[in-house]
C-alpha cells in the first residue's frame, strides 16, 4: 500500500467528508436562526413608535435574512457538488478498496477471496489498531450519503462489500471506538432496505435475505448494538438509543419475511440465553417507558384543555403558562406516539415468532407486569383521562393502541408461563379489564374476528 493510497483517504475525509459534516453544522444553523428570527420579528411592534430604533430593528432584521440566506446558497452549492453522480461513483470505487484492505487487516483473513469468519479475534491486530479513525469514519459517512441520496449509483459488487463491513464491525463493535460511528452502520442498512424506484426492498435489502452470511450474523449484530445503544457515552445517549434502535426495527422488519432469521434467533435464546433475555428486557424498558410517557402526556392535555376551556380571558399572562405548558405537552405527545407505534410493534413481532422465547422465567414477569398495567390504564378508571381534542394531530388512536396490546396477549397466550405470571399480578391485574377490552374492540372492529376469537379462549 502506497502512500498515494494514505493521502487519498486523507483527501476524502478534509474534502468530501468534511463538506458532509459542515453542510450538516450549517444546516442546523440555518434552520436555528429562521427559528430566533421569527422571534425577534415578533417584537417590531415595540419599536412602532420611535422611528430612530424601528429603523436600526429593521436594519438587524434585513443582516440575519442576509445571512440565513447566504447559509442556505452555501448549503445547496455544497449538496448540488456531493449529488454529483460521477464523482460519487469514483469515490466509491476507492471506498471499495479501503473496505477490503480494512477487513483484511481487522480479520487477518484473505477477503474477498476466502470467506468471512465471524467474530474476529478478541486482541484486535496492530496494525489495525494504529489506524486513524477517520478510516473507518469515512467509510460510513460516505455510504450513509449515498444509500440515502444517490443510491441507485451502488452497484452488486459495492452492495455485498458494504453488506460485509457494515456486519463485521456491528458484530465486533469493540473494534469501533466512536459510537456515532457504530450507530452510522446500522444507518447504512436502514438507507439500504428503504424502497426506491424498482426497488422494493432498497438497495440492501435482497442481498440481506438471500446472503448466508448475514442469515449467519446480521441479527446478533442489530441485538448486540441494540443493547449497547442503552449507553453511548454521549450527553444525548438517551435520545440517541430511540432513534438508534428505531432504525434497527426498520431493518429487522426488512428482513423477517426470511424464516433463517427467526431460525436463528430461537437458536439464539437458546443458545446464549443471557444475551437474549438481556436484548428482550431493553425492549421491555423501552415499551414500558414510552407508553408511560405518552399515556401520562395525554393525560396532563386532558386535565389542561378541560382547565383552559374555564379560565377567564383577562388573566393573560397565567393563561399563557398554561398553554404554554400544553403545547409542550403536545410536542411530547407526538414524539412519544412515533416511539410507541414502533415499540408495540417490536414486541408484537418477536411475541408472534418466538413466544416461547418472551416467556422465559427472566423475562416473562416483567412482561405480564407491563401489559397488565397499561390494560388497566387503557380500560380501567384511568381511560377517562386519555380522551383529547383533535387527537389526529397527535395520531392518537388509543383503540389501534388497545389492539396492540391485546395481540401481545394473545400471542402469548398459549404459554402456561404467561398465564400464570398474568394472575400472579398483584398490582394491575384486573379480570374484568379483559371484558371491558373485547367490547371496545367489538364495536371499534380493528382486530379480526380470529383475533377477538382468541381473546375469549
Amino acid at each position: 500500500i502506497s502512500e498515494i493510497f494514505f493521502l487519498t483517504v486523507a483527501s476524502h475525509h478534509y474534502g468530501a467528508e468534511a463538506a458532509q459534516t459542515r453542510m450538516s453544522t450549517l444546516s442546523k444553523t440555518a434552520k436555528r436562526m429562521e427559528k430566533d428570527l421569527q422571534a425577534f420579528e415578533a417584537d417590531r411592534h415595540k419599536y412602532a413608535n420611535d422611528p430612530r430604533y424601528l429603523a436600526r430593528f429593521d436594519a438587524h432584521v434585513a443582516r440575519i435574512k442576509k445571512t440565513i440566506d447566504d447559509t442556505w446558497s452555501t448549503i445547496h452549492a455544497t449538496t448540488g457538488v456531493l449529488l454529483d453522480d460521477l464523482t460519487q461513483a469514483r469515490s466509491m470505487q476507492f471506498m471499495r478498496y479501503v473496505i477490503v484492505w480494512l477487513l483484511r487487516l481487522a480479520s487477518k483473513q484473505n477477503g474477498p477471496q476466502e470467506q468471512l469468519n465471524l467474530p474476529l479475534s478478541s486482541q484486535q491486530p496492530d496494525a489495525f489498531t494504529a489506524l486513524p479513525e477517520y478510516f473507518l469514519e469515512d467509510i460510513v459517512d460516505n455510504f450513509k450519503f449515498i444509500t440515502q441520496n444517490i443510491p441507485h449509483i451502488i452497484t452488486p459488487q459495492q452492495c455485498d462489500e458494504i453488506m460485509q463491513i457494515c456486519i463485521t464491525f456491528l458484530r465486533n463493535t469493540e473494534y469501533v471506538k466512536n459510537p456515532g460511528v457504530k450507530s452510522g452502520l446500522v444507518t447504512i442498512l436502514f438507507f439500504g432496505v428503504q424502497p426506491f424506484h424498482h426497488h422494493a426492498r432498497g438497495v440492501l435489502g435482497d442481498l440481506l435475505m438471500g446472503s448466508p452470511f448475514a442469515h449467519k450474523h446480521l441479527l446478533h449484530g442489530l441485538m448486540k448494538f441494540y443493547i449497547e445503544a442503552e449507553s453511548t457515552g454521549l450527553s444525548s445517549q438517551f435520545y440517541d438509543k430511540f432513534n438508534i434502535r428505531y432504525e434497527i426495527f426498520q431493518v429487522i422488519k426488512a428482513i423477517w419475511p426470511n424464516t433463517m432469521y427467526r431460525d436463528n434467533m430461537r437458536k439464539e435464546a437458546a443458545v446464549d440465553t443471557d444475551f437474549f433475555v438481556q436484548f428482550v428486557n431493553m425492549i421491555i424498558n423501552d415499551a414500558t417507558y414510552v407508553l408511560d410517557e405518552l399515556l401520562s402526556s395525554f393525560a396532563k392535555i386532558h386535565d389542561l384543555q378541560i382547565e383552559l376551556a374555564g379560565w377567564p380571558e383577562s388573566d393573560d399572562e397565567a393563561r399563557k403558562e398554561k398553554v404554554d405548558l400544553l403545547e409542550d405537552n403536545k410536542g411530547k405527545a407526538k414524539s412519544y406516539m412515533g416511539l410507541t407505534r414502533e415499540s408495540m410493534a417490536t414486541l408484537t413481532l418477536f411475541t408472534e415468532a418466538l413466544s416461547g422465547s418472551f416467556t422465559m422465567p427472566e423475562i416473562v414477569q416483567r412482561l405480564a407486569d407491563m401489559l397488565d398495567y397499561n390494560l388497566d390504564t387503557m380500560v380501567g378508571p384511568k381511560s377517562s383521562n386519555l380522551k383529547v381534542k383533535e387527537p389526529e394531530q397527535f395520531g392518537w388512536n388509543p383503540r389501534q393502541l388497545l389492539g396492540d396490546i391485546m395481540t401481545v396477549f394473545i400471542n402469548l397466550s398459549g404459554q402456561a408461563s404467561f398465564a400464570q405470571a398474568i394472575a400472579r399480578d398483584g398490582r394491575s391485574y384486573k379480570p374484568a379489564n379483559f371484558g371491558k377490552a373485547v367490547e371496545i374492540m367489538q364495536r371499534a372492529t380493528p382486530m379480526s374476528p380470529d383475533q377477538l376469537a382468541a381473546w375469549h379462549t
